[in-house]
This record gives structure tokens, C-alpha cells and sequence, in this order.
């Protein structure tokens, strides 16, 4: 979803706001809830939701949990920073060895890349940046993961907290609460209450039936698709709208928000659902998507612009770009397996063996 969703904003703009939208079927589609499945937001903050659910899981089913949380806690910036750090060294070196002509696509991929690389500058911006500053000039969709790191803590705090409470409704109502009065972003504030519902649900066992959780999923599906100035959304986003705390409410992050939590409720509490999710082809699209999130943005730098230069001519601008999006999608999950053995996989071996050593003190 993230990938299409930048795709869309490299080649049609239009899906993404209305005031670009140049040809007839973009407004068909804007003005419908498909932008869900290009929605990046919408996949983020499923993300977040997944993200506090399996954390969750992790911690829970150990037997001390406390002595898990401690350790977890240490692991995870050792966990996340090592495959985060590579993709913004293989941005510098996109950035650096290739000048890619997007003089004939959107102004979005023109201004990717305006600043002078090195390769000191990018081990910095993945190693501190990305998550003590919450973004990357070398990676943009990096600012995730100050989220993913702060929403990781908070679901360690929470376990730690409902492990010892009989009412873990009660400790998730709390914990939503606090986060609902920081003076954060909203799309911020969003973010960690889907950490939060993620590990609420963790701890419970939800059974819907099948005529419940499809129109669920359905609703997810519907608000993942919202963008401003769609007709699909132009009555539901008025009532969402008002003033809290002296702030008008974002509708967009609001609804994406909603969509991350009845999109993994509905699947995860049905059991055809979650069997159809189940797949090989799914289950490996889960265990390389963390580095297609890292390494996407590079590529599609290198190979999208080239490749659609090269067809132009022939085959005009709805063929080359849907031809240069086909390939580059090919070339993201190839580098993405390579990326995911290398890194992502390494740092998680590396994360448990730096602190295999270490006992919690009684």
C-alpha cells in the first residue's frame, strides 16, 4: 500500500489531491473509498495497530514478564536502527551516483533529493534523526520510526502495567486517555493509541462471526480512503469534525486511524479471515515488508524515472508509467529479500545476542 501510494504520487498526483487530478478515471477513483488500498497512511497506522499487538504477544507469553519487557526494551532501538541505517546509506548512494530526470513527473519526486548527500550525513540521519527527530532528508517515509520506537515503549508500559490489573479495559482506557491530552501532533497522538488498542486486543479473545467481521472490514476499508474533497467522504468527515482542546480535529489521520483498528480487528477475530491471510504468499509479504518500507523510496528514485524516460516516446505517458510501476515493484521485492537476509533479519539476531549475556537482577 505504501509503495503504491508513492507510485501514485510520482506518476498521478490527481489520486492523492483533487486539485491535480488531470484525467477522468483519477476523479472516479478519488471520489470512492479504492484510494484504501494506496492509502500509505492507512497501512501505517494498520502497522502501529500490528506493531502492539505482536510486541504484546511477545511479552506475554514469557513467564517473567517483567524480566521480558526489561529486555525488550533495551533490544529495541538495537533492533530497529541497523536495517534503518542501511537504507539511508543506500539512499546516499542513489542520491549520490545517480541523477535521475524527473523533469516529466510530479513536482513530488522532483523535490526528493535537493540537498548535498554524504555518507557521514546518512549513517547520522539513520542512526539519530530518524528516531530522536522523527524524519529523514535521505529517507522520507523514516519518520515512522520515532513512532515505532516511542509506541514500542508505551506497549512495554502497558504490559508491565495490565500484567498486574485484573481490568485491562480499564488500564487501556487510562493509557488512551493520557496519550488523547499530550500536546502532540494528532496524526502523533493517532499513532500511539493504535499502539495502544493493538495491545489491548492482544490480551483478549475476540470470536466475530463472519456477517460481523466482513462489514467491519468493509468500514475499515472505507475509512482508509479518505481523502479531503472526496464526494465519498464530503458527510461523514463533517462529523468528526470540532473543536478539542482548543484544536480542530483531523479528520484524514482520524479515519486512517479507524481503518488500522477494524481493519486488524475484523481479520484477526474471525477465523476464515485470518485463515485467508494466512497464505505463504501474504505470510512472506509480512516477513520482507519492513524492508520493502526501508528500501522502496531509493529504488523507485533509481528505476521509476529511468524506465519511464525509456517508453515515453513509444508507448506515451498511462503505459510507461504503468509499465515503470510493474517493473520497479519487481525490483523492490527482489532487493527486498536480499535487504531483509542481510539486515533487517541480521539485526534481529544481533539485537538478542548483544544482550543474551544480560540477567535481570532480583
Amino acid at each position: 500500500m505504501v509503495v503504491l501510494s508513492h507510485l501514485a504520487l510520482v506518476f498521478y498526483p490527481g489520486l492523492h489531491e483533487h486539485d491535480l487530478i488531470t484525467h477522468g478515471w483519477e476523479r472516479v477513483i478519488f471520489d470512492s473509498p479504492l484510494p484504501f488500498f494506496y492509502s500509505g497512511t492507512a497501512a501505517v497506522y494498520i502497522f502501529f495497530v500490528l506493531s502492539g499487538y505482536v510486541l504484546t504477544f511477545g511479552i506475554m507469553k514469557n513467564k517473567d514478564i517483567l524480566a521480558s519487557i526489561s529486555m525488550m526494551t533495551i533490544r529495541r532501538y538495537f533492533r530497529l536502527a541497523p536495517p534503518v541505517v542501511a537504507s539511508c546509506i543506500l539512499a546516499y548512494f542513489a542520491l549520490k551516483l545517480i541523477s535521475s530526470d524527473t523533469s516529466a513527473l510530479s513536482t513530488w519526486v522532483q523535490s526528493y533529493g535537493k540537498f548535498e548527500p554524504t555518507l557521514l550525513g546518512s549513517i547520522y540521519s539513520g542512526l539519530v534523526e530518524t528516531f530522536f527527530r522523527g524524519g529523514s532528508s535521505y529517507n522520507p517515509v523514516l519518520w515512522t520510526m520515532k513512532i515505532e520506537l516511542i509506541g514500542s515503549f508505551i506497549v512495554f508500559y502497558y504490559c508491565a502495567v495490565s500484567s498486574k490489573v485484573n481490568r485491562k479495559f480499564v488500564a487501556a482506557l487510562l493509557f488512551s486517555l493520557c496519550i488523547s491530552l499530550l500536546p502532540i501532533p494528532q496524526n502523533e497522538k493517532y499513532s500511539y493509541l493504535c499502539f495502544v488498542f493493538g495491545a489491548y486486543i492482544s490480551g483478549i479473545d475476540i470470536r466475530l462471526p463472519f456477517r460481523i467481521s466482513i462489514p467491519l472490514l468493509a468500514l475499515g476499508i472505507y475509512f482508509g480512503g479518505v481523502h479531503y474533497g472526496s464526494s465519498a467522504y464530503s458527510m461523514t468527515i463533517g462529523f468528526v469534525s470540532f473543536n478539542f482542546l482548543g484544536e480542530m480535529t483531523n479528520a484524514y489521520y482520524l479515519f486512517c486511524a479507524f481503518s488500522g483498528v477494524l481493519v486488524v480487528t475484523s481479520i484477526i477475530s474471525n477465523k476464515s479471515l485470518s485463515n485467508l491471510f494466512s497464505g505463504r504468499v501474504v505470510v512472506y509479504s509480512g516477513k520482507v515488508s519492513f524492508s520493502v518500507y526501508l528500501i522502496h523510496m531509493p529504488i523507485i528514485y533509481l528505476m521509476s524515472p529511468f524506465i519511464f524516460n525509456s517508453l515515453l516516446n513509444e508507448f506515451g505517458y498511462f503505459y510507461s508509467s504503468l509499465l515503470s510501476s510493474l517493473l520497479t515493484i519487481c525490483v523492490i521485492y527482489l532487493a527486498s529479500n536480499a535487504f531483509y537476509k542481510a539486515f533487517d533479519f541480521q539485526s534481529i539476531k544481533l539485537s538478542k545476542a548483544a544482550f543474551a549475556s544480560m540477567k535481570p537482577i532480583v
